[in-house]
């Protein structure tokens, strides 16, 4: 007796010409299992169904049986379908496609062109940070980003920063770079070639012309990586991987330190990537004669000579170099926030003296700190000489008034007003429960200060605030032949 097929939610029972095992999908041979997935659903008479991807019409009233159970038979073809697609398609493709089951239909009757895969789009979120300068007047305090030298904020919250084209103007001794993005908001397409098994490793990097762009799978070989970029990565089989950062590496040539900007992180690869494409964009020279390759900087500086290893070729810059250049740096700025925010020179003077036992071996300054430029600012000094300042006391008198506070005193006052002598800088504080009591507490002060030093008021200098400039405070100083003087608000 023949038994049905049993294919994880579907039952097919196989004509004595149909094959036993549906072919599955693992990723290899996609055209050769379209051949055979269209002929397995042609045997099973569920071909049309996938081809024409059309719903069954819904059920009206006053049918006859035949017309439900052919109804009821399409609806189960459907089903049927699907079944076999998601069978036939192994669970490491459908994790890496994120197929749901609209997904799934669409993508078997697209399939006789081309695989469909699911499109990671690349988000844009830049952030930055902060630099300062004192050059504000009155306190003031200006800040000076040091990525786009911009003042009014800092790097932190700069939205110039991770923009394509803008760490060019950063680094001054970038010797290699890589192309800039098309556009901020299309998805970024790379092209890279796959490795054989012989050159596996994280350590190296090889020259590669079908790569698009210089990546990376190791994150600790960046000087500075900006985790906000996202892109995807084309390989070689037609598949698509996750670029998860760009940023700038540093390495080490016989010319001295290099910086190579605009680096993808790509964790998926398994070797560092050279891109030839963007070293000629850049103006360098790329030479391969025989089984070597000359590389030479746009001003004809040779850089390097790589030799033909294992049939590919291999950059071995030096990585110890850069990498202890990378540790050193962050292990400075370690210690300078251990040391309270010491400053650089101090640091690198206890270096050499070996001052310190177990401290570090030597001090990168390449960052600017933020903490340093918020606490370590001077304000500009008020000038000296003054127009005129009195000379005898109650000669000028300045007064304002402090409030609402949001917490009243014990006796249910929310304000104050203050009142300071220009000749002595004596002040007088009392405390008011509402501004309207202005007037009478200046009646006050007069008689408590006149009574105090021995000298008559004779001019007061407030803002233009309703309570100084009220009728009735303008008639108390009109009575007592007190100059009022008002100025603008600071």
């Amino acid at each position: 007796m023949v038994q049905p097929i049993v294919m994880r939610g579907a039952v097919l029972k196989p004509n004595s010409s149909t094959p036993r095992t549906p072919p599955v999908f693992n990723g290899e041979g996609f055209y050769i299992w379209v051949v055979k997935m269209r002929t397995y659903l042609q045997a099973f008479d569920l071909w049309e169904v996938i081809n024409s991807d059309v719903e069954p019409a819904p059920l009206r009233a006053s049918l006859t049986i035949s017309q439900v159970r052919h109804h009821v038979d399409e609806r189960t073809k459907r089903y049927k379908a699907m079944s076999c697609i998601q069978n036939c398609v192994s669970d490491e493709q459908r994790r890496a496609s994120r197929m749901d089951e609209h997904q799934e239909g669409v993508f078997q009757a697209k399939a006789k062109a081309t695989v469909s895969t699911s499109a990671y789009k690349g988000k844009k979120n830049w952030r930055s940070r902060p630099k300062l300068d004192a050059t504000g007047r009155g306190g003031q305090l200006y800040a000076v980003c040091q990525h786009c030298k911009k003042k009014g904020h800092v790097e932190r919250v700069c939205k110039e920063k991770g923009k394509p084209g803008q760490n060019q103007a950063q680094h001054k001794n970038v010797k290699a770079q890589v192309a800039e993005d098309s556009s901020d908001h299309k998805e970024q397409v790379f092209t890279v070639s796959c490795l054989t098994g012989q050159s596996k490793g994280p350590k190296g990097w090889l020259l590669d012309s079908g790569c698009t762009n210089h990546m990376s799978p190791n994150a600790t070989i960046f000087k500075t990586l900006d985790r906000s970029c996202k892109a995807k990565v084309k390989i070689g089989n037609g598949q698509f991987i996750k670029a998860k950062g760009k940023g700038d590496v540093l390495i080490c040539t016989s010319t001295g330190d290099k910086v190579i900007t605009n680096v993808l992180l790509v964790p998926e690869i398994d070797r560092n990537l050279l891109s030839i494409a963007q070293l000629l964009e850049k103006g360098y020279s790329v030479v391969f004669k025989g089984h070597e390759c000359q590389i030479a900087d746009p001003n004809r500086s040779s850089l390097i000579t790589v030799t033909m290893t294992d049939k590919c070729f291999k950059v071995n810059w030096s990585s110890d170099s850069y990498l202890a250049c990378v540790a050193s740096a962050e292990e400075s700025k370690l210690w300078h926030q251990r040391l309270s925010d010491a400053n650089f020179r101090s640091m690198a003077r206890m270096v050499s003296k070996e001052m310190v036992e177990n401290f570090t071996k030597s001090v990168q300054n390449e960052d600017v700190c933020e903490v340093c430029q918020m606490g370590k600012q001077s304000r500009l000094p008020f000038p000296v000489n003054t127009t005129w300042r009195a000379s005898n006391k109650l000669e000028l008198v300045y007064t304002d008034v402090c409030g609402p506070m949001k917490t009243e005193s014990l006796n249910g006052s929310r304000y104050f007003i203050l009142f300071i002598d220009d000749s002595t800088r004596y002040s007088w504080i009392f405390f008011l429960k509402h501004k309207s009591e202005v007037a009478q507490v200046f009646l006050k002060f007069k008689v408590v200060a006149e009574i105090e030093t021995g000298c008559k008021l004779k001019t007061i200098r407030s803002d233009n605030g309703a309570e100084y400039t009220s009728a009735q405070f303008q008639a108390l100083c009109s009575d007592a032949g007190i100059k009022h003087q008002l100025i603008g608000p600071i």
